[in-house]
C-alpha cells in the first residue's frame, strides 16, 4: 500500500521529475505558446489549456477533501469540470500555468501535513482519500499524454 511519501514522491515525478513516460508538466508546458494552448485541432478535442483546466478542478477536489471538505466534489462533465478557453485567449493560458503549479504546491503541502490513517476517510460515500489520490495521479498522467497529443497537432 503506498505511503504519504510515495503519493508525495508521484506528484513530484509526474510534475518535474524523471519517470517512465520520460516526460513531466513542467518540461511540456513550458514548451507550448499560449496560441497553441488555446488551439482546437479539431472540434472535438480539447484545448491544452482547457485539459490543464481539467487537471487542476480534480486535483483541487482532492486537496479540498484531504482538507477535510468531504463534501466537494465537481459534477462530472460540468462548466467547472471542463472550462472553456475561447482561442487566443492567453490570460487564461497564464492564470491555468500559474493555478496548476499553485496545485502542486498545495498538494505537497497538503498531503505531508497528512496522518496515514487519514487517507482511509471515505470519499464520496464508496472511496477512501488513498484511492482518489491515486486516481488523481493516473488522471494527471493520462492528460499529460493528452496535452502532448494535442501539442503535436498545433505545431
Amino acid at each position: 500500500m503506498k505511503t504519504i511519501q510515495d503519493f508525495v514522491a508521484d506528484f513530484r515525478e509526474v510534475w518535474d521529475g524523471s519517470f517512465w513516460a520520460s516526460t513531466n508538466f513542467a518540461k511540456t508546458l513550458k514548451e507550448i505558446s499560449p496560441t497553441q494552448a488555446t488551439a482546437k485541432p479539431l472540434p472535438s478535442l480539447h484545448s491544452i489549456a482547457e485539459l490543464v483546466w481539467h487537471v487542476i478542478a480534480w486535483r483541487k477536489v482532492m486537496i479540498e477533501n484531504l482538507k477535510g471538505n468531504m463534501e466537494y466534489s465537481v459534477e462530472i462533465d460540468s462548466a467547472e469540470d471542463w472550462k472553456k478557453i475561447d482561442e487566443g485567449n492567453s490570460i487564461a493560458w497564464e492564470e491555468a500555468l500559474a493555478e496548476l503549479e499553485a496545485s502542486q504546491e498545495e498538494i505537497v503541502k497538503v498531503l505531508t501535513g497528512c496522518a496515514e490513517e487519514g487517507l482511509e476517510r471515505v470519499y464520496k460515500k464508496k472511496y477512501t482519500l488513498r484511492f482518489l489520490i491515486n486516481g488523481v495521479i493516473q488522471h494527471d498522467i493520462y492528460h499529460l499524454g493528452q496535452i502532448r497529443m494535442v501539442k503535436g497537432l498545433v505545431k
